[in-house]
C-alpha cells in the first residue's frame, strides 16, 4: 500500500508546487489576472490526475499482484482493501495537498497548517473507531485516512472562499 500513497502523494504535491509558484510568481508581480489563470489550468490538472488515479482503482487487484509477489496472500488481501479505497478517493485524498500548498502561497501559511492538523486530528479518531470498535481492520484505515483528507479539504475550500484571486469560476477552467 505504501507505494500507492506515496505515487498519490507525488501527484499532488507535482500540481501543487507547480501551480503554487506561478501563482505566487504572478501575484509578487502585481499579475492577478495570471495568476488565476494558473490557478484554473492548475485546478485542471488536479482534476485530470484525480480521475486517473480513480479510474486507477479498477485495477487494484492487478496492482497488489504485481506489488506482492512473494507476501502471504493475507497481506496482500489486506494492502488491496486499503488500495482500493485510497484509490477510489483518489479526488479526496489528494486535494487538501494542493489546497494546501496554493493556500500557503495565496499568504496563509498558518491557516494551512491548522486544516491539515483537524484533517489529521479526525483521521487519528476514526482510526481508532473504525480499526478498533468497528473492527474494519484496513478498510478501516482507509476509509478514516479519506474521511480525515476530506475534513481537511472542506475546511481549505472554506478557507480558499475567503481569497478574490482564487474565486474560480466554472466556465472559466479551460482558458
Amino acid at each position: 500500500a505504501f507505494p500507492i500513497t506515496t505515487f498519490l502523494i507525488g501527484l499532488g504535491v507535482l500540481v501543487s508546487v507547480g501551480t503554487s509558484i506561478a501563482v505566487s510568481r504572478n501575484m509578487a508581480a502585481g499579475k492577478e489576472d495570471m495568476a488565476n489563470t494558473y490557478i484554473r489550468k492548475g485546478l485542471l490538472m488536479f482534476f485530470i490526475m484525480a480521475l486517473l488515479t480513480t479510474l486507477a482503482g479498477f485495477f487494484t487487484p492487478e496492482v497488489m499482484t504485481l506489488l506482492g509477489k512473494g507476501s502471504d496472500n493475507y497481506v496482500v488481501a489486506l494492502a488491496q482493501s486499503f488500495v482500493s479505497i485510497l484509490l477510489f478517493g483518489s479526488f479526496i485524498y489528494m486535494a487538501p495537498i494542493f489546497l494546501s500548498d496554493l493556500l500557503k502561497n495565496l499568504g496563509k501559511p498558518k491557516e494551512a497548517m491548522l486544516a491539515m492538523i483537524a484533517g489529521t486530528l479526525t483521521t487519528i479518531v476514526l482510526d481508532y473507531i473504525f480499526i478498533f470498535l468497528l473492527e474494519l481492520e484496513m478498510a478501516g484505515a482507509a476509509l478514516a485516512t479519506i474521511m480525515g483528507q476530506l475534513m481537511a479539504a472542506f475546511i481549505l475550500l472554506l478557507l480558499m472562499r475567503r481569497q478574490p484571486i482564487a474565486r474560480v469560476q466554472p466556465n472559466r477552467i479551460r482558458e
